[in-house]
């Protein structure tokens, strides 16, 4: 006799599905892990230059700025207003010996000029109406005390002179440069002034 065998059970259907299921494979490496670390590395990049930019600051441009006008005259005191008596002169045929009386009689401090035949007189009150002693046989214009008036433009003033009937004596020109401008002038009863100014 053929020996018996016994029937194959059969399987439920969970034992057929645990038993036919097969393990995923191992991934393999690929190009996808290195284009992810490069596209990491592009992002990290992007947000350092982003960064960057965001940090840099510019710098305004400094504005230029206008020298303020003189406020002051080459003697120190204030730059007196336009029409102001801003400076007298007194001639002599002996500068030392004028500046000495002055400075014992009534206290004026004096001091030379860079011209030869000029000096300069300031009263105690350094705020007040300072002057200069010129001797008499020099080329300036004036015979006797001699009033200088402050103008903002000497060619303006002239002009104004001769408007209301006065006369020029001398046009403008150049004391030094850190002293100023002069001219001269004559007003209807001959009397003679000078204007100045810084420019």
């Amino acid at each position: 006799k053929m020996e018996e065998r016994e029937p194959p059970k059969k399987r439920s259907r969970e034992e057929a599905q645990a038993t036919d299921a097969k393990p995923d494979p191992l991934p393999v490496p690929n190009g996808d892990s290195t284009t992810t670390t490069n596209n990491n590395d592009n992002n990290n990049n992007s947000n350092t230059n982003t960064s960057a930019a965001a940090t840099v600051t510019t710098t305004a441009p400094t504005p230029t700025t206008t020298p303020a006008p003189t406020t002051t005259t080459s003697e120190g005191r204030p730059k007196p207003k336009a029409g102001t008596v801003c400076h007298i002169e007194l001639p002599t045929k002996d500068l030392a010996r004028i500046r000495k009386f002055y400075e014992e009689a009534f206290g004026w401090t004096t001091q030379s000029s860079p011209f030869p035949f000029y000096a300069i007189w300031q009263s105690p009150d350094s705020t007040a109406v300072g002057g200069g002693f010129y001797l008499a046989e020099s080329e300036i214009p004036p015979k006797g005390v001699h009033m200088h008036l402050a103008v903002d433009d000497i060619n303006a003033a002239l002009d104004r002179v001769k408007a209301a009937g006065g006369t020029v004596s001398k046009e403008k020109f150049l004391i030094a440069p850190d002293i100023g401008y002069n001219a001269f002038f004559k007003d209807t009863e001959g009397n003679e002034l000078g204007v100045w100014s810084q420019e």
